[in-house]
């Protein structure tokens, strides 16, 4: 998040403890934390303190200066001496004895699996940002809930969404479960419109094992000492890979075709149409419930 202190909040009286735990948020890396350095009530109480403070209080407005520059914030806000909070200006305005529970509080990511989904989520990264992602969570700057499926994701969210600050400390991530492209079921669409402000990505594909690279299924097939099963998983992959792309984005890679016939919500349409009977037949079970459970492993690298 990039703080701005107005220049007026450094005009007596100064709350130092609080304007020095704030610039502390630039110095933990946690926000990038802005002041106007040349304006003359600022460079006035900066110099009322030590050359080491000083120092330090230099180097936490430069490092956001030049962090913000690399990577731009996605919410920016402004702390002044105002009467009241408005959370609906871009940047936000908040008064500055009001800063503190919304900086203070962990970045959430709500997922529908906090496993699975998390392994698939750093998978997605690279190593620099799984390094940032693993050291925020041990610092406690952001953290990894459990969004205990769709359903149950609506709740939570239509409850947060009563908290101005909700949608600036929160992401969330939920599959489409589309049968088809570009038709997300019922529930993972009433998800996306419950999120609102609230910034969030439906996945394109049906699932999150809708990601799952090559290798990861070729590794997966290969394992294992029974023989038999083995042959069983490549005819299975075999007949996944003669699918063209698109259908292998939206099959059911969990629990296959057989699941699918039983719905009355959503259908496929002829997406599958030149789909032998041979390889339906194969598909018919899918994966397994616990394919997704791949991105835990080593084969799945970045994606």
């Amino acid at each position: 998040m990039r703080v701005i202190l107005a220049s007026e909040v450094f005009s007596p009286p100064v709350d130092e403890t609080l304007i020095i735990a704030i610039l502390r948020y630039a110095l933990d890396g946690r926000h990038r934390v802005e002041a106007d350095l040349r304006d003359s009530r600022v460079l006035a109480w900066v110099q009322m303190h030590s050359p080491g403070v000083q120092e330090e209080i230099r180097f936490a407005v430069d490092w956001s200066l030049e962090a913000e520059a690399l990577e731009p914030s996605a919410t920016r806000v402004i702390l002044k001496r105002s009467e009241h909070n408005d959370w609906g200006a871009d940047p936000l305005e908040l008064r500055i004895d009001d800063a503190r529970p919304l900086l203070d509080a962990p970045f959430s990511v709500v997922l529908e699996d906090a496993s699975s989904d998390k392994e698939f989520l750093l998978k997605m990264l690279t190593p620099e940002e799984r390094a940032l992602i693993a050291s925020h969570l041990n610092r406690g700057f952001l953290r990894i809930e459990h969004g205990g499926g769709i359903s149950n994701m609506r709740k939570q969210l239509t409850e947060r969404a009563q908290t101005p600050a909700t949608r600036h400390i929160t992401w969330v991530l939920f599959d489409s479960d589309a049968v088809r492209p570009g038709a997300p079921s019922a529930e993972s669409e009433l998800l996306r419109v419950t999120c609102a402000d609230i910034p969030h990505y439906q996945l394109k594909r049906r699932f999150v094992e809708s990601y799952l690279p090559g290798q990861a299924l070729h590794d997966w097939a290969i394992s294992g000492k029974d023989r038999e099963a083995r042959r069983s998983r490549f005819s299975l992959l075999e007949a996944f890979w003669r699918m063209a792309p698109e259908q292998r984005h939206h099959f059911n890679m969990k629990y296959g075709f057989g699941q699918d016939l039983k719905r009355t919500d959503a259908s496929a349409g002829d997406l599958y149409l030149n789909v032998s009977e041979y390889d339906k037949a194969t598909l018919a079970h899918g994966f397994g419930g616990r394919i997704r459970e791949l991105f835990g492993g080593d084969s799945v690298t970045e994606l």
